[in-house]
């Protein structure tokens, strides 16, 4: 049930005292109104001053120019005089609060609102002092409503409704000023938000963030770290986007009025003198905001920022996470003093439904952070409070979209010879290449990583270093890259350089293409998304060097780069990405892996026709565009044969989720097969679901499963499973390519390895009668384009698909096999 006690402060002074009016609203309806008053107190205007210029003689690294306030203070006194000032303040503020008038007010509330309840507690007025003094510490709330957050409001606003949440959230991050602070640590804040997008602006200029903010799609999440400051009246607020160009909340109206329009929810600024900031998005009707009523310490606003996204993110409600957040700074009291006092939120008093996490997303965790803030705009300014900052005169703002990681972070992720990314097994010799190829010593380079390669044979990169050098030294070649989730799944990544390596191989040592040899540059994209598209694929578009790319893995890391390198020019052309949205994407967006829709018929045909299964459930990672597009053409050809499907829901990615109350529900609802698809990052959970379901139901999975892990792990448990896979050597078109995959690597080597290599040889053939981007991209649209790869023939339709062609698409079982070191193997089963 949603409660809200608004307490109206209508005219009135410290000096004269201040008329009151009680509301107590219940699921939108009023259920008690009182009118009363609270006398004057001149001592409380004096006690809030000494207490801010106590605060105020110790810039604690805050958010700050590099204007300290005062340096040669002790420490030790200043943390003793803040605290005795905040003691005497608050003891002084609860007393005058205390005299309410008339008591039926706080009695009121006593008997209507529960202890146990969550209620939202809001303060209405416009007196600058009101709104800035502690209303944290009063002991009715405090003490008897360990649920309630006492937030502010404005006289002036307009009823607004809270948008329902959607998809990823989009996050619009402004990196401004950052002269002497620390906006990292906000910034990794952000990119650990897990089912996010992410997008970065350093040091935008006024056109590109108001152009930015009117973006069609909207922006849930607005960011800004940098300098700030308000006026005199603390009713404007400044934000210094660059080094040369400062503006204000009214400078940027019209396009933050769109940004509201298309679903804007909530704004934080975690910094100081955030009051006047968020009067200026009040006057603009933003339904909710948080921000800091002093200025703030760096550490402080770092962590209150993954404290209240933390919270946020494992359903707490928007005011219950706030208070759990400010109370968790009391942990950093010992160091800067009155912590917990500085964050407040602000609120519109007419929304009705509590700001929430979507539970899909709720609880879900990466790194040190659980989530973020699904549907919210948090507008974080790291600022400078006070006097005008000032203006530096330096070269003009730039735009990156996004600079997810630092700049020398990101070059630890390009390779093409001259560092190590593979860490696994790597050899003194094949360390002493890359410092001879980062060198431009290509002969030393040669010979060092074919001694490696006799060491460690089985070694893709190795291989690719050794015909880059090669390449090099010739001075004549052409240049692709290749994307892989080293640091997300090394495993996976291994298995799609291998298809590279071999492909690059085989083309240099038969000459090139017209003298010509191929070069190719290894890049990390951990399976990440936001990585990927914001700061992979724009620096590659902008090294005109690289004709091509090879990737991405994950459909969803391919859905989000696809779009960038559209816009771009670049061809990508991805060998495992399989989710149905990647179809027609862009005329310069291609796949060597067909679509889920051929998996999907195959599974269903075999588990109605010859397994004679009859009612199908399904798992699915909902955060994953693969696993959601299968289950659904899996569905809907169960459906078309005559089958049926449960309507029980079952997703991985939940935390949740209970696998035994799934089984234990489905099996009920009649279903007597399962459908497998979860992510490469969550097989163990799908393995851990099969193994329950052991003798149960019927398993069947989608290629993800496809990994030895899953042999290893789940062995008799899984014996049986379907799998549909789209190549396998022992029914491969091509035996010469399985034949000289066997040479390098010791074995023909799994479905990802042959997608990379026909998605390799399919460049390779475009370059034949192409030496540009564009060149490249018209000779892959040519209707007249054919090539031939690991599983026959390669040509593309008009959508970006493969065509489909026999020799494309094969179920597997998971069988019992002697000669395996596990003693079970992917067996193909025979039409």
């Amino acid at each position: 049930m949603d409660k809200r006690i608004i307490f109206e402060f209508r005219e009135g002074s410290f000096g004269q005292g201040f008329a009151v009016r009680l509301r107590l609203v219940e699921e939108g309806r009023s259920v008690a109104e009182i009118s009363g008053s609270l006398p004057p107190d001149s001592a409380i205007p004096n006690l809030f001053e000494q207490w801010q210029s106590t605060y105020q003689r110790h810039d604690h690294a805050r958010r700050l120019t590099a204007q300290p306030i005062v340096t040669n203070i002790d420490i030790h006194e200043y943390h003793r005089a803040c605290n005795a000032a905040a003691h005497t303040l608050q003891q002084r503020f609860n007393l005058w609060l205390g005299q309410l008038q008339p008591p039926r007010m706080r009695d009121t509330i006593l008997r209507q609102v529960k202890e146990s309840e969550p209620v939202r507690v809001i303060v209405q007025t416009q007196h600058a002092l009101l709104r800035r003094l502690p209303w944290h510490s009063w002991d009715l709330f405090e003490h008897n409503y360990r649920h309630a957050e006492i937030a502010l409001s404005t006289e002036n606003f307009d009823r607004r409704p809270l948008q329902p949440f959607k998809g990823k959230v989009r996050i619009l991050a402004i990196l401004g000023n950052s002269d002497d602070i620390d906006v990292e640590a906000d910034r990794k804040i952000l990119e650990h938000l897990p089912g996010a997008e992410a997008v970065f602006l350093v040091e935008p200029t006024r056109q590109q963030f108001n152009e930015a903010l009117w973006d069609e799609r909207g922006w849930q999440i607005l960011f800004f770290a940098g300098h700030s400051a308000s006026d005199g009246t603390g009713e404007i607020g400044h934000l210094q986007i660059n080094r040369t160009e400062q503006l204000t909340i009214p400078d940027l109206r019209h396009a933050l009025r769109h940004a509201i329009d298309r679903g804007l929810q909530l704004a934080m600024f975690n910094s100081c003198d955030g009051l006047g900031l968020a009067h200026n998005l009040a006057d603009l009707h933003l339904p909710q905001m948080i921000v800091m009523r002093e200025p703030v310490p760096d550490r402080v606003a770092q962590e209150f920022l993954k404290y209240f996204l933390t919270a946020f993110s494992r359903g707490s409600a928007l005011s219950v996470a706030m208070r759990q957040a400010r109370e968790q700074l009391q942990g950093l009291e010992g160091h800067y003093p009155c912590a917990t006092w500085l964050p407040i939120l602000c609120q519109n008093p007419t929304v009705e439904i509590p700001l929430t996490w979507p539970r899909r997303l709720s609880g879900r965790t990466l790194g040190y952070l659980a989530a973020g803030a699904a549907g919210i705009a948090i507008l974080a300014g790291l600022t400078f409070c006070g006097k005008p900052f000032p203006v530096v005169q330096n070269k003009p703002p730039t735009l990156i979209i996004p600079p997810t990681p630092l700049a020398q972070d990101l070059d630890r992720r390009f390779s093409l010879g001259e560092r190590v990314l593979v860490t696994a097994n790597q050899t003194s010799e094949k360390l002493a290449a890359t410092e001879a190829f980062g060198k431009q010593d290509y002969a030393t380079t040669i010979a060092k990583l074919k001694l490696s390669l006799q060491a460690e044979h089985n070694d893709p990169e190795a291989l690719i270093y050794l015909n880059n050098a090669q390449a090099a030294e010739r001075g004549k070649y052409y240049r692709v890259a290749v994307t892989t989730p080293i640091g997300g799944n090394r495993g996976v990544a291994l298995e799609i350089l291998r298809g590279v390596a071999q492909a690059q191989d085989e083309v240099n040592r038969r000459g090139g293409l017209d003298g010509h040899l191929l070069q190719v540059q290894i890049v990390n994209d951990d399976n990440n998304p936001a990585l990927a598209a914001q700061a992979i694929a724009p620096r590659l578009i902008e090294d005109p060097a690289i004709l091509a790319v090879i990737g991405h893995n994950a459909s969803e890391v391919s859905l989000q780069a696809a779009p960038v390198y559209q816009k771009g020019g670049l061809v990508m052309m991805s060998p495992t990405s399989g989710a149905k949205e990647l179809s027609g994407l862009g005329d310069y967006i291609f796949r060597t892996v067909p679509s889920v829709k051929i998996d999907a018929a195959n599974l269903s045909r075999y588990a109605l026709k010859t397994a004679r299964k009859t009612k199908f459930a399904a798992c699915v990672d909902s955060l994953s565009p693969y696993s959601t597009s299968i289950q659904q053409e899996f569905f809907e050809a169960v459906l078309q044969d005559g089958g049926l499907v449960s309507k029980v829901p079952c997703d991985l990615s939940d935390p949740t989720f209970n696998p035994e109350t799934f089984l234990s529900q489905a099996i009920a609802d009649g279903a007597d097969g399962l459908l497998l698809t979860p992510s490469v990052e969550r097989v163990n959970q799908g393995i851990e679901l099969a193994k329950r379901a052991k003798g149960r139901m019927a398993l069947f999975g989608g290629s993800t499963i496809y990994m030895f892990q899953t042999l290893n792990l789940c062995r008799a448990d899984c014996n049986g499973m379907v799998l549909a896979i789209v190549w396998h050597p022992s029914d491969a078109p091509s035996q010469s390519y399985v034949t000289q995959a066997t040479k390098l690597w010791g074995g023909a080597g799994n479905w990802r390895t042959a997608m990379a290599y026909d998605a390799t040889m399919a460049i390779v053939k475009a370059l034949e009668t192409s030496s540009t981007r564009i060149q490249l991209q018209r000779a892959l649209r040519d209707p007249n384009f054919v090539t031939t790869g690991a599983s026959g023939r390669i040509q593309f339709l008009p959508s970006g698909d493969r065509k489909r062609e026999p020799g494309v698409g094969i179920l597997v079982q998971i069988r019992p096999d002697p000669k395996s070191p596990i003693g079970y193997n992917f067996v193909p089963i025979q039409p």
